[in-house]
């Protein structure tokens, strides 16, 4: 029958053997990294969790990498090789091997991770938590957390600075940035800046650059030793991306602009002014900007979440501030066209707004030209209306685009690849659609879709000449050379108009089903085949002088009919059939000589109605993938794709029971314990035949075959009574992390999201594992079954929260520390803060400058919530005893020294006393002793 043979990925230009579906899009880039080593750069895309591998060099995309949740900021090791990705969602740090891509683990910071900056002098990475006003310091060798710093309100952007051996952080909220001793971690010199969100260090010059939110003079100097600001260079804007370039002696930074005219302005080292602004043209919106070293080019990252332009790596060339190439980090495939004079596909990228040449020889792009972006909506269900067109005569491919800002037909030159514009305009609802040409009269048919019309272009002088009303929002458009007759599908009217092109006149109007989009003529039997994106999803078949309706025919569809071409080599219209990431699309096979369904063949991965066309020179169909950015080759007939063993086995069910499956469309039976299929590569939906009383472990899925056999066990239990889906998720735990509930007295456990069981009516005590690090929001419960379905959602949550020790009675300014849980951190401030687990933590708090803390020290105790513990110093009484004396308090000791000195005293004075009393006579009997000599 046939099978997708290859798929061309337009991000890195490759062509991989079979159906690949499974691929990275690059929406929502958020900061770029680059890579001396090996002269490639890193950008992060925050909304399909991935990273982006590119080479500025040759303008190329070189591979995506998975991350996590969200990455946002990215800092390059070039000490151990590593990148660490700031992921948002998540509160991590993911780490990822810059050679391989291989995930090396992730680290828990703060909330909100945001920023990164890697000090290569002490090899430790710098985190800012926008969300909790931290910053988390990692050790970059042995991938661990050392510990966070308070700092000031929502910070943002970070950078190392060797000068200061310090780690300068960007407070946007508190409108400061603050210098962060890379070695005591001590927070040094702060300054008032309005709201600062990236900071660069200039090497050449000792400087920082921040960027602020001050209107009239965004970015500002600041000495990097001794953090005073310098000055602020006039005339620049907010930017979100900073970046050195040595050869050209400035500082680049991106602007995104208060409109969407993105620009990037050139500051010089020792200029206050800005010398140039580049503009990267409307609706442009940058992110970041790096210097690639490797190609001596700024690279700038342009995100724009409205659809206004697509998400690129622009190159700029610093000798000549010119754009000299672009990366597309995003391909959206819309619409194809054949051109049988170069044997080339012509395929419209509204991701990009390029028109690519595919050789069909090679299956790889050989040259492109920018023609304009495309929006996503506007069009009938998740249908795109692009449309493209080879003109043969004139060797000009005709295409239309439109975004929710401007609309346009451009024509591009077949030798040259040049453009030219034909038409275009800013009204957001004259969207275009499908386009035909017709070589004997000179004319092309462009759909108009939201204006109910059809303009017709002379393509000799290749101007617009007249517009032709239709029904309502036309959609495809085919020539008929054998009648010389215009067709038009009008998707919201189930009709199809037809259109003498001579007379450029409507001369009927054929109801079809419901909502026709896509068009193919077949010259074989002249027979028009319309493809029906309605409930009905099926092909109708114009036929005869008159081109009436003499058919439907189902097309089996496990996705919505999309765009549709004629096969030649095999007598067949191949018809796209909408799909997702999960289950892949589809194309239906029609026989057009007994007019009967003939087969679908797995191909990509289509979210919307995607472009198809045939290419006779090699027999092959190309198929636009909307989604994940691809082409498929199909080819139909020939020799045949190596086919797989594909089988399911059973287990539970009696001896000799009758069992069944319907692989891909296809039911088969069994009594044995077994049933087998042959296929190629593909993936391939399937269903299990219900049992009476048994059920089994799954009713269905998706089976994929790559290069190897392929194998499903399924095991049928016997029922008592009524089973229901019992089933748990979670949410807040990282992807592959285990955890588990013992459910009925049956510990079960999972890394995936979510658990399921069959269970009769009854009630279920449930408990939660624990899982290291996270608290649920129930630890047990009672799920209870009554003839239906039960679900239970857990979410998981850190369990560290904050604990803020509290002065008050210190002068302002004066700097103070608290000991907790064996780490201690300084404040000049009123408030310090540390995270703490559920527990009994000890504290200690000594005095500061003399002033006694109550109580310095003691226990807080953390139990699911933060904790606040006021410290009251002090203050020492005037002119009184010191602190402490004699290894007691102040008071006490004196008191201790006035009493031995009262002693001292009182003895003396008995001495005295005694020495002086008068003698009197000795008593009787004893007789007085002489005088010694000299007594008076």
């Amino acid at each position: 029958m046939g099978s997708t043979t290859k798929t061309l990925v337009l991000f890195n230009n490759t062509t991989l053997a079979g159906n690949v579906y499974n691929l990275t899009e690059g929406e929502a880039p958020e900061a770029i990294a680059y890579d001396a080593s090996t002269g490639l750069s890193w950008v992060t895309s925050s909304a399909t969790n991935a990273v982006a591998e590119v080479n500025g060099s040759n303008a190329s995309g070189i591979r995506w990498v998975p991350a996590h949740y969200s990455p946002d900021g990215i800092a390059y090791d070039n000490t151990s090789g590593l990148l660490f990705l700031a992921e948002t969602s998540s509160d991590n740090v993911t780490i990822l091997n810059a050679s391989t891509g291989a995930y090396e683990g992730s680290v828990k910071v703060g909330l909100e991770p945001w920023g990164v900056a890697y000090d290569w002098r002490t090899q430790q990475v710098y985190v800012s938590n926008h969300d909790n006003a931290s910053v988390s310091v990692l050790n970059a060798t042995s991938k661990s957390f050392v510990r966070n710093v308070t700092v000031g309100s929502a910070p943002e952007g970070v950078a190392y600075d060797p000068k200061a051996h310090a780690v300068v952080v960007a407070n946007f909220d508190s409108d400061t940035i603050e210098f962060l001793n890379d070695s005591t971690y001590a927070i040094g010199p702060t300054d008032d800046l309005t709201g600062p969100s990236v900071i660069l260090y200039n090497s050449a010059n000792g400087l920082l650059y921040v960027a602020t939110q001050n209107l009239s003079h965004s970015v500002t100097t600041v000495d990097a030793k001794s953090g005073t600001v310098e000055a602020s260079i006039a005339g620049s804007e907010p930017a979100t991306g900073l970046t050195y370039v040595p050869s050209a002696g400035a500082v680049y930074a991106s602007d995104s602009g208060l409109d969407g005219d993105g620009t990037v302005q050139v500051l010089p080292n020792g200029a206050s002014t800005v010398s140039t602004n580049i503009s990267l043209g409307d609706y442009t919106y940058p992110s970041a900007a790096a210097y690639d070293n490797a190609s001596g080019d700024v690279l700038v990252v342009e995100e724009n979440a409205e659809f206004w332009a697509g998400y690129n790596v622009v190159e700029i060339d610093p000798a000549t501030n010119v754009t000299v190439g672009t990366i597309g980090l995003q391909h959206l495939p819309i619409a194809e066209a054949y051109d049988p004079v170069h044997d080339l596909v012509y395929l419209y990228d509204g991701g990009t707004g390029d028109v690519y040449a595919i050789n069909t020889t090679t299956d790889h792009v050989e040259r492109s030209a920018f023609v304009g972006y495309s929006g996503v909506n506007g069009c009938p269900g998740t249908y795109v209306c692009q449309g493209i067109a080879y003109d043969a005569v004139h060797d000009a491919i005709y295409v239309d685009y439109y975004n929710y800002i401007a609309y346009g037909i451009s024509i591009v030159n077949g030798s040259t690849f040049s453009v030219r514009t034909v038409s275009n305009g800013t009204d957001a609802f004259n969207a275009s659609s499908g386009i035909a040409i017709d070589p004997a009269d000179h004319e092309a048919f462009v759909a108009d879709f939201d204006t109910a019309s059809v303009t017709v272009i002379d393509t000799d002088t290749q101007e617009a000449t007249t517009s032709i009303p239709v029904r309502s929002h036309p959609f495809g458009v085919v020539y008929d050379s054998g009648d010389d007759l215009v067709y038009v599908s009008n998707s919201e009217n189930s009709t199809v108009s037809v259109i003498d092109p001579v007379s450029d006149t409507v001369l009927a109007n054929i109801t079809v089903g419901g909502m026709p989009v896509g068009e193919t003529y077949d010259p074989d039997n002249g027979d028009v085949y319309v493809a029906n994106a309605g409930v009905d999803n099926n092909l109708t078949i114009l036929s005869g002088p008159g081109k009436d309706v003499v058919g439907n025919v189902n097309l089996h569809a496990t996705g919505t009919p999309g765009e549709d071409a004629f096969d030649a080599a095999n007598g067949t219209v191949e018809v796209t059939l909408e799909g997702t990431s999960s289950f892949p699309g589809d194309l239906s096979l029609v026989n057009t000589t007994n007019q009967s369904f003939a087969g679908l063949v797995p191909e990509g991965t289509i979210s919307v109605g995607g472009g198809i066309v045939y290419a006779t020179n090699v027999a092959e169909s190309f198929v636009a993938n909307y989604l994940p950015g691809t082409v498929s080759v199909v080819r139909l007939g020939g020799s045949p794709s190596p086919s797989y063993q594909v089988s399911f086995s059973e287990t539970g069910l009696p001896p000799g029971t009758l069992w069944g499956v319907e692989f891909n469309g296809t039911p088969e039976t069994s009594t044995s314990s077994s049933i087998g299929f042959a296929e190629p590569n593909g993936n391939y939906p399937f269903s299990v035949d219900a049992e009476t009383g048994y059920t089994c472990n799954v009713t269905g899925g998706t089976l994929v075959v790559h290069n190897a056999p392929a194998h499903w066990s399924l095991v049928f239990t016997a029922n008592t009574e009524a089973t229901y889906q019992v089933s748990f998720s979670e949410m807040g735990l990282p992807p592959g992390t285990e955890w588990g509930i013992v459910f009925n007295g049956t510990p079960v456990s999972s890394t995936s999201s979510s658990l399921g069981f069959a269970e009769p009516n009854a009630s279920y005590p449930f408990t939660v594992d624990p899982v290291a690090g996270y608290r649920p929001n129930v630890t047990s419960g009672v799920l209870t079954v009554a003839n239906a379905p039960a679900h239970w959602s857990i979410v998981f949550s850190p369990t560290l929260f904050n604990v803020t020790f509290l002065e008050t009675g210190l002068p302002v300014g004066t700097r103070w520390s608290v000991s907790f849980n064996g780490s201690t951190e300084a404040s000049s401030s009123s408030a310090i803060v540390f995270l703490g687990a559920d527990g009994k933590w000890a504290y200690t708090v000594p005095s500061s400058a003399g002033y006694l803390p109550s109580p310095g020290s003691g226990n807080v105790t953390v139990s699911g919530a933060a904790q606040t513990v006021p410290i009251r110093f002090a203050a020492p009484a005037p002119n009184g005893p010191p602190p402490s004396f004699l290894g007691l308090s102040g008071a006490s000791g004196y008191e201790l020294l006035g009493g031995i000195v009262g002693a001292a005293v009182a003895l003396v004075a008995l001495a005295v006393v005694l020495r002086r009393r008068p003698r009197g006579p000795p008593p009787d009997g004893i007789e007085a002793a002489p005088p010694s000599p000299g007594s008076p």
